[in-house]
This record gives C-alpha cells, structure tokens and sequence, in this order.
C-alpha cells in the first residue's frame, strides 16, 4: 500500500457545492499503513497526508493529475488519529478549477468535529 492508496480507500465520498467549494468525507482505518512509524504507540495521520487528502479529494473532482506548486500556509492543530471521520472543505481562493492552469485554494480540515487543519495551496496540472 502507498499513501496515495491508504488516502483514497479512506474516502468516502466528494461533493461539489456552488461553482467555488468542494467537500469531501473520509473514514480512516486502524489498519492503514499510513498509521505506521507516526508515532509507534501514538499513530496520528501525518501533516504530509492532510495535504495530499486535499490534492486527492481535488484531483478526484477535476478528474485530472494534479501537482502542489506551492505550500503557501499550513497549520496542523489536532491530531488525527485511526479510525477518525475526517471533514473536508476546499474554497476556490484564486483562479479557476482546471488541470490547464493554477489556481489557489484554502482547505479547513476537521476531525470528530474539532478543527485538524488549515491548509492553503497553490495547484496545478499535472506534466509529465
């Protein structure tokens, strides 16, 4: 398993609201190897995981490879840990939805209804 493969059998499902914002509802297993190594005894989902919850949930959505351009603002202020039910929101801060050109976003990430994580991002289409 890869961390692409953990984050995307943990969705469950993605939805579109207005022409600017998308949300997404993830449920993480115990069993996901994901949880393994961080921490040993205290497993929570890396921050590294949150933002690529969000690329995913986007990359889904615009049915197109996605790269991170820029990691403008990231704060990770609670843990998530197995077998959390995860809330995702992404506005549309700059540009418009599409794999041809950039465009920013801002994603509240929220776990067992508290707050896990800010996240704002400067995406693009994805070159080979």
């Amino acid at each position: 398993m890869t961390l692409y493969t953990d984050l995307e059998n943990s969705l469950i499902e993605i939805s579109a609201k207005g022409e600017d914002k998308i949300t997404a509802e993830f449920n993480f297993s115990d069993t996901l190897e994901i949880f393994r190594g961080h921490f040993p005894g205290r497993p929570i989902l890396p921050g590294i995981a949150q933002i690529e919850l969000v690329k995913l949930v986007l990359e889904k959505f615009l049915e197109a490879g996605l790269m991170v351009k820029t990691v403008k603002k990231t704060k990770f202020s609670h843990q998530i840990e197995p077998g959390a039910s995860v809330h995702v929101r992404i506005s549309l801060t700059s540009g418009q939805w599409s794999q041809d050109s950039s465009f920013g976003i801002r994603a509240d990430i929220k776990s067992n209804g508290k707050t896990a994580g800010r996240v704002n991002l400067l995406l693009g289409g994805h070159t080979d």
